[in-house]
């Protein structure tokens, strides 16, 4: 019950605070960019274009991410969600997981799933993770191969087989992007997903903007939509929300799903964003932003979390995010902020206790 009682008085202190772009005094979502380093070429990535545009700053060290990770336990943050480039490349990266469980915080682990190797698999248990989002964009290995620039579907799907063997009460996400090569099998990719085993299915669209940004347009090849796409987009989106239902497959949000194809239409924003209240990013070399999409200003190299979260300076990029008017439709921020409005979170109501469930009752 206090929980409950809790969690209720966080939710009107964020709304409260964003009314004022002021800071809410916990952070309950923190996303930590823990490397830039990846070991497949994805062609929807803009990871390299970024890396070579901060290629010159200082990358945080392992002690620099301890302090993160104290701050957020002041800061009372219920998830870390830890991804990169491709997390299990950091050097020090199970020091890291266990060091989130110990500080009382459910951790989840967003990966290609190319490094779920036996030895991988035997220190994540160890460290007590217990949620993963793995990348997996067909459910056949030509297509998924294709986008992802490397042979590793197989491997992929070998060790999501090994994961679930040697932590039978993980809790396993697809993440799923769609574009303008795959999106025709997204119900396919339920029937997969159940023969998986895996517990949710998040699809999100194809962007050029968050960590994409930098990405030139003429590099997205073929894997962008053009709005002649759309009709076709919107029909397979319907037919993937009958498929997940009758399957009984749990996807990303209905209210999310059909936003989609405004996204690529609509030149403005669709949804008030809470990025910045009930979330924020620190990217590889430190840098503190409500999302990706915003430059963060201060550095983990210069100052605590708990202090830039209740800084001057964050609140102006508070300011930004409450007016910013730039379409953005992706998983994390946007599927928090339609969570974070009365209707979002009581029409998905079923939906947000099962995350509460997935994400963070499945620490213990």
């Amino acid at each position: 019950m206090n929980s409950i009682i809790r969690n209720c008085f966080e939710f009107i202190n964020m709304k409260m605070c964003r009314r004022k772009h002021k800071a809410p005094f916990s952070l309950p979502f923190l996303l930590l960019w823990l490397t830039p380093e990846c070991n497949l070429q994805c062609k929807m990535c803009g990871n390299s274009w970024r890396n070579q545009i901060f290629n010159e700053n200082k990358l945080l060290s392992f002690n620099d991410w301890i302090s993160v990770i104290d701050s957020a336990k002041k800061l009372n943050t219920k998830v870390i969600s830890i991804t990169g480039g491709e997390p299990l490349l950091f050097p020090k990266i199970f020091e890291i997981l266990n060091y989130i469980n110990k500080s009382g915080i459910s951790a989840n682990l967003c990966t290609n799933g190319t490094l779920l190797t036996e030895n991988n698999i035997i220190q994540l248990t160890k460290a007590k993770v217990k949620s993963f989002s793995i990348s997996l964009d067909a459910p056949n290995a030509k297509l998924h191969n294709f986008i992802r620039g490397d042979d590793c579907f197989d491997k992929i799907i070998s060790g999501l087989q090994k994961l679930k063997y040697a932590i039978p009460t993980a809790n396993i996400s697809i993440n799923f992007v769609i574009n303008h090569l795959n999106y025709k099998k997204m119900v396919e990719m339920i029937q997969f997903g159940k023969e998986l085993g895996v517990n949710k299915i998040n699809f999100a669209p194809i962007h050029k903007n968050l960590q994409h940004k930098y990405k030139p347009d003429n590099e997205f090849q073929n894997l962008y939509f053009n709005k002649e796409d759309i009709f076709e987009l919107t029909q397979e989106l319907q037919k993937l929300k009958v498929a997940a239902k009758k399957a009984k497959m749990r996807i990303s949000s209905t209210r999310f799903l059909d936003g989609i194809s405004d996204f690529y239409t609509k030149i403005n924003r669709q949804q008030k964003c809470y990025a910045g209240y009930v979330s924020c990013s620190i990217d590889s070399w430190g840098n503190v932003s409500p999302c990706a999409d915003i430059n963060g200003t201060e550095s983990i190299h210069n100052k605590s979390l708990e202090l830039i979260w209740k800084s001057d300076e964050f609140r102006k990029l508070r300011g930004k995010v409450n007016n910013c008017n730039k379409p953005c439709w992706h998983t994390t921020d946007t599927e928090l902020a339609i969570r974070c409005t009365i209707n979002g979170l009581l029409s998905e109501l079923p939906n947000v206790l099962k995350d509460y469930a997935l994400y963070i009752k499945g620490r213990k």
